[in-house]
């Protein structure tokens, strides 16, 4: 799967710095609505997005889902285009399995996104929402990640200020390579304000 991937040297360049800490991706634009005790409430843009389901555990899925969207993005589309890693990378649990997605980078528009070769990946937009958002470090392994999300709902529920619309989402900012206490990870679920 990974086996014939040809990540670009841009992209392996990017990794250098990376493993310690230092992001080089472009990250979705959003705006920082407020500050709350532990966590921020966000608004993101609408996203371009690729994203692909995968029917198995989450280490498993997690690995499958990655190469399939980095094949994609460096080339295996319909017309061959490259395009650059951005992060995070964000899993969702599913009934049947994990949903992974890439947001694109923004230099591409709605009609400018190649369509991918594997009809496994599926292109969209995710309009704008309202997000709580959820930091920690780490090593993001399934049981930490429904535990950050447990904390999350937690702390949103304890401000009786939102109401929480969606399951949540977990956001990788960081690959396996970069030391786990400088790793970024985020939980992040999608609120709405009480009146």
């Amino acid at each position: 799967m990974g086996s014939k991937l040809s990540i670009p040297f841009s992209e392996k360049i990017k990794s250098i710095p990376g493993f310690f800490g230092i992001r080089l991706d472009e990250n979705p634009k959003h705006q920082v609505l407020k500050q709350e005790n532990d966590f921020e409430v966000r608004e993101y843009e609408d996203l371009s997005v690729a994203k692909t389901l995968t029917v198995s555990s989450y280490e498993s899925s997690s690995k499958k889902s990655f190469w399939r969207l980095a094949e994609y993005i460096f080339g295996g589309n319909q017309t061959g285009t490259k395009m650059s890693m951005t992060a995070p990378v964000f899993i969702e649990s599913k009934s049947n399995g994990w949903m992974m997605t890439f947001v694109l980078p923004r230099d591409l528009t709605k009609n400018s996104v190649p369509a991918p070769e594997d009809k496994r990946v599926q292109l969209g937009v995710e309009p704008s929402k309202k997000w709580a958002v959820l930091t920690y470090t780490g090593i993001p392994n399934e049981s930490v990640m429904k535990q950050m999300a447990s904390k999350l709902r937690s702390l949103i529920e304890t401000t009786r200020r939102y109401r929480i619309t969606s399951e949540p989402r977990w956001a990788q900012y960081d690959g396996p390579m970069v030391i786990p206490f400088l790793r970024r990870n985020e939980v992040q679920m999608q609120i709405e304000q009480i009146q």
